[in-house]
């Protein structure tokens, strides 16, 4: 083997015509940037685990074994077995069958329907919606009737009075929880609304017009005030903790658990409502940004030479100034009236409009579908997640939109993007976007850190003492 000596290398590089610099070193105490903080690859934070194991298993009827954890979710058996003792010590699922001490990689764990609930609420400018869930995200039947029902309270002037929306929250919980069948513990309430979310803080919701409201805060000091003694003891260990999420993200969580997104490591909903938010999902983890503004695609600018589009955040041709669901009637409705014809009254007689072949009803939602087709675009050069879920809370609009913007994105995206990315058609039904604030509230839960004594409160199976 020829060594060379320092002159040698330097004559070397010469005749080879290489050039060579050195490395800038930056960063704290001369370290390079990418080895401040840095995780060991293989390392993955505990609660991420947590909450795949426990999604799996909640989305799994018949339950699942702990080989058949270890091949969906590619964890290693020390993380799922983690993950499953975790859960039993909490309550949240048990084994089958009872037969032995140690669980073993044939064993079928599955979530325990009938011990925890939690509320979910969804606030809109008019009303606050209501469910109690279990941990699979499923409307409980509440009341004498034992119906599944959402539970709807009225919000007077469109919700922009917060301690009025506060007020009615804490009290359509309160009847929520009076309804809740007998053996059912209260873990928390999730609550959902349109705007910038920020650890509990609405930042600013362009729906009801808030801005810097602590609502979660807020909310847990009024429930704490208001429930009885009966009602605070339907409560779990940490009392009536609330979590508040931003409604894409809400209806993205509860996809990703238990509907279109549940088969996908990656995926992107859009709700198009008054609003047009993005709930973003990678590698099977929400995305909420450094300040919880991840998503907010209705603010792409996409029309900035048109005066007339002003959005309600002030802004000039935003995407909600041209593709919402009452910016498209109010185009149709506008174009009605100045050709004398009788406008729409509501979205649903526009989509008939369209349907029967009208030309000015066709051009509006054309209109709003190639706009959300080239902000989507965006969003699918950037990302390329498995799927596009593009949801609606009216059905008619689901299906009158997703084949337009399906169409257009062929002229927007990425040749191969396109290719790679499912649409499917999801109509949400109203509930929805409580179930995800019911989702969110679960999601959090799996984060939290429990205290000793609430482990030993829980850990009441058939054989506490089973060796997990």
């Amino acid at each position: 083997m020829m060594i060379m000596n320092c002159r040698s290398m330097v004559e070397f590089r010469a005749k080879m015509g290489i050039r060579w610099r050195k490395v800038s070193v930056q960063g704290q105490g001369g370290r390079r940037p990418d080895a401040v903080n840095r995780r060991h690859p293989m390392e993955r934070p505990r609660d991420r685990d947590l909450q795949e194991v426990f999604r799996l298993i909640a989305a799994s009827k018949n339950g699942l074994s702990k080989a058949e954890i270890v091949k969906k979710t590619h964890l290693r058996h020390l993380a799922v077995t983690d993950a499953v003792r975790t859960l039993v010590e909490r309550g949240f699922i048990d084994i089958t069958p009872h037969t032995h001490d140690e669980l073993t990689m044939d064993d079928a764990v599955s979530i325990i329907q009938s011990r925890f609930c939690v509320i979910g609420l969804r606030i809109l400018p008019s009303e606050v919606l209501g469910v109690v869930t279990n941990l699979r995200c499923e409307v409980l039947p509440i009341g004498v009737a034992g119906e599944e029902l959402t539970a709807v309270k009225d919000l007077p002037d469109g919700g922009h009075d917060v301690e009025g929306v506060v007020q009615a929250v804490a009290e359509l919980t309160q009847q929520l929880v009076d309804q809740i069948p007998e053996g059912y513990s209260v873990l928390g309430t999730g609550v959902e609304l349109g705007g910038h979310i920020k650890s509990g803080t609405v930042v600013y919701s362009p729906n009801l017009q808030w801005r810097d409201v602590p609502l979660r805060q807020r909310l847990e000091e009024v429930l704490h005030r208001q429930l009885n003694a009966e009602q605070h003891a339907r409560f779990g260990p940490r009392g009536s903790q609330v979590i508040i999420e931003n409604d894409a993200n809400a209806l993205a969580v509860v996809s990703q658990w238990f509907g279109a997104g549940s088969e996908r490591t990656s995926f992107a909903l859009i709700l198009v409502g008054d609003g047009i938010g993005c709930g973003l999902v990678i590698n099977n983890e929400l995305v909420r940004g450094f300040g919880g503004m991840a998503g907010e695609i209705g603010h792409l600018v996409i029309a900035p030479e048109n005066p007339g589009l002003v959005c309600r955040c002030q802004k000039q041709g935003c995407l909600e100034a041209i593709a919402t669901i009452p910016t498209i009637l109010e185009a149709i409705v506008r174009a009605k009236k100045a050709n004398g014809e009788d406008p729409p009254a509501t979205i649903a007689d526009a989509v008939k409009l369209a349907e029967k072949g009208d030309k000015l009803a066709e051009e509006a939602f054309e209109v709003a579908g190639d706009a959300l087709a080239r902000a989507i675009s965006y969003l699918l050069n950037l990302v390329n997640p498995e799927a596009l879920i593009l949801e609606t809370y009216e059905p008619m609009v689901t299906q009158r939109l997703v084949p337009i913007v399906t169409k257009r994105l062929r002229r927007y995206c990425f040749s191969t993007v396109q290719k790679d990315t499912d649409i499917p058609q999801n109509p949400a039904a109203p509930e929805r976007g409580a179930k995800g604030a019911a989702a969110v509230m679960i999601m959090e839960l799996l984060s939290q850190r429990l205290p000793a004594e609430q482990a030993g409160r829980t850990r009441h199976l058939a054989d506490p003492e089973r060796g997990l």
